[in-house]
């Protein structure tokens, strides 16, 4: 076994050490940049939890003045969201019967169809694959 040089091992202990403030280094950047991370995300979900709150605050108040003022205008806005549902319920429900009037139609014999299911078939004419 040979004994290294002086030289040898000082070289060694100086890569040593460069090596350890490098990781030092590191190790204080990541620590800094997880720190940061951290308080912006805390700060963005206490704005998005003081958005929530503001929204939820608005709605309930919203409903508590359509009761104490049904002529307001929260009362009309609330209305018109309704009426906005209902119409396209309506819709819905209209596509759904004229889809199901279509496949009847496609369904019943051809010599048994009334003109009306005669025009729609022609109109139409063949149902998608898994349309109901």
């Amino acid at each position: 076994m040979s004994v290294p040089a002086a030289t040898d091992v000082a070289a060694v202990l100086a890569l040593s050490d460069e090596r350890n403030q490098w990781e030092r280094r590191i190790d204080a950047a990541w620590r800094e940049g997880f720190r940061t991370g951290r308080a912006e995300g805390i700060a963005e979900g206490r704005e998005l939890e003081a958005a929530e709150w503001e929204t939820a605050w608005r709605r309930s108040a919203g409903m508590i003045l359509v009761r104490l003022n049904p002529d307001g205008p929260e009362a009309r806005e609330s209305a018109q969201q309704r009426v906005k549902a209902a119409e396209a319920g309506c819709r819905r429900d209209a596509s759904e019967q004229w889809h199901g009037f279509i496949r009847r139609a496609h369904e019943t014999p051809p010599h048994k169809r009334n003109e009306v299911q005669r025009a729609g078939v022609i109109l139409c004419g063949r149902p998608k694959a898994g349309a109901a």
